[in-house]
Formats: structure tokens, C-alpha cells, sequence
């Protein structure tokens, strides 16, 4: 199976469009998934046309699409805010599709709320109000939406395992699935490989990015942390996972070019079975 290794474009948003796709194509990637944050790249969302043929300029494809921050917010009891979340969502899926885009990624819960026992079932039926409205304006722009398993940070948030998303979610629909954070189910204490078999065929997108399995959510560079990448990698090959395992991380401290030359390598040796170094 040639598996799609891909690239988030948070690698560096202060670089342009034309500069960060060719450096992601130099380095022998082909795929990407985008942020939809207005102010990212040359703010692509209001040209997504314009963005596809600079993408398609250099051998790449757009796997994927990440949702803005405006739209992390589908559990916010005010309503306001929940039905302006879903709207900053919704307002991505045209230029997404417009992009070339097969996913958008979508965080159901918001991390800036304090999360207890006794609010929790509040926030999930109000998550799940969100991602039903969701599902149907993705069906109708011909769109798969992926919901991330997110970190819990030592509170009870919904949808931290890919359980709980899966229950989330049932019922919404064929296109409707899940994104796994390898990271996030690390520091949530999870075995991300564990968390894969439990997805199953819903799982429709991968992120790659590491952490101290203490709680905090570092996006550190694969293999600076403690998740069992080699262990995760060989589980999604064992549910036939086809779909994009995209690297989310930041820069090295020596930029750009040396980040996508580390990621080159580490992709190298999982390619050859070999753990990271």
C-alpha cells in the first residue's frame, strides 16, 4: 500500500503559499492538509481556486482541510457562540471542496471551558447538535468531515477517545468519521494504536505529532516524545487505513527546510520498518 504521508501547513504560516508548497514538494511529499484560519497563507480561503492551481503547480494535492479556530467552539453553552462556531466551520466547506480537499477536520469540543463530571453531558449533547448540523452541510457540499479526538488536559471532555467520537457521531452518516491524533491519544494516557482499532473503517484522516504523555499537548517532533509510533503505524496498516497520515507540526528551530528534511527521514525508516531515532 503507498501510504499518503502529508504535511499541515502550520509547519509555518508565516511563509507564502508559492514558498511553503514548493518547499513540501522539494522534500518529496504530495500531499497537504490546510489551515482554513482567515490571515493563513494568503488568506487561501477567499481564493481557493487560485490556491488549487498553486498546489497542483507543484505536484502536490490538498488531502485534507483543518476547520479555523472560529469553529472549535460546537459545545459552547452560549448559544450564540455554538451556532457562530458552526457557522466558521461551514463557511470553509466551498472553498475546501473548491481546493481539492476530501476532509475536513473538525474539533467538536472546545478546550477553553472547565469541564466537569456534572457539566459533561451538557457539553457533548450540545457537541452533538453541532456535528449533526455539520454532517448534513458537508453531505451537501459533497464533503467527508472528520472528528478529532482531542486532549482532555485532566478534565472530563467529550470526545477524547475514539469511543466517545464514534458515539458522538453515530447515526450522522457515511461521511461522517474520525480523525485520529496520535499525539492527543498519548498524552490522554491512550495507546494510540489501540485507539485505531477502535476507529476502524470510520477513521477517515491521521495526525502525526508527539508529546510527553504527561497531559500537555506539545506537538513535538515524532520520536522527541513517548508515543509508540512504530506500534501506531503498524496498526493502521493492519485495518487498511488509506488515508492521509499528516504530519502536525511546527518548525525546527532551523526552519522550514531542515523540519521537512527530518520528516523526509522519519518517513524513510517507517517506510523500512525501523523506529524512529
Amino acid at each position: 500500500m503507498d501510504v499518503p504521508y502529508g504535511i499541515s501547513t502550520c509547519l509555518n504560516v508565516r511563509m507564502s503559499q508559492a514558498e511553503i508548497f514548493a518547499a513540501i514538494a522539494r522534500a518529496g511529499f504530495k500531499h497537504v492538509e490546510i489551515l482554513t484560519d482567515r490571515g493563513c497563507h494568503e488568506d487561501w480561503v477567499s481564493d481557493p481556486a487560485g490556491t488549487r492551481r498553486e498546489i497542483e503547480k507543484h505536484g502536490l494535492e490538498a488531502i485534507s482541510a483543518h476547520s479555523p479556530e472560529a469553529g472549535w467552539k460546537n459545545n459552547a453553552p452560549d448559544e450564540s457562540a455554538r451556532r457562530a462556531s458552526v457557522e466558521a466551520v461551514a463557511a470553509c466547506f466551498e472553498p475546501a471542496r473548491i481546493v481539492g480537499a476530501r476532509v475536513v477536520i473538525v474539533h467538536p469540543t472546545s478546550g477553553d471551558f472547565d469541564y466537569t463530571a456534572e457539566t459533561f453531558d451538557a457539553h457533548r449533547a450540545r457537541a452533538i447538535r453541532s456535528l449533526t448540523e455539520l454532517a448534513r452541510r458537508a453531505a451537501e457540499a459533497g464533503l467527508r468531515l472528520a472528528v478529532e479526538n482531542l486532549p482532555a488536559r485532566g478534565k472530563p471532555r467529550p470526545g477524547t477517545t475514539a469511543g466517545e467520537a464514534l458515539e458522538m457521531i453515530r447515526g450522522l452518516g457515511d461521511h461522517v468519521g474520525l480523525c485520529l491524533d496520535g499525539g492527543h491519544s498519548n498524552c490522554n494516557g491512550l495507546n494510540p494504536a489501540d485507539e485505531a482499532h477502535v476507529a476502524g473503517p470510520k477513521l477517515f484522516a491521521v495526525h502525526i505529532q508527539d508529546n510527553d504523555g504527561k497531559g500537555k499537548d506539545n506537538h513535538l517532533m515524532p520520536g522527541r516524545g513517548t508515543t509508540d509510533w512504530a506500534g501506531f503505524m503498524r496498526s493502521l496498516d493492519r485495518i487498511g487505513f488509506s488515508g492521509g497520515r499528516v504530519f502536525e507540526v511546527p518548525q525546527v528551530a532551523e526552519g522550514a527546510a531542515r523540519t521537512l528534511a527530518i520528516l523526509t527521514n522519519l518517513v524513510r525508516r517507517w517506510r523500512a520498518g525501523r523506529r524512529p531515532d
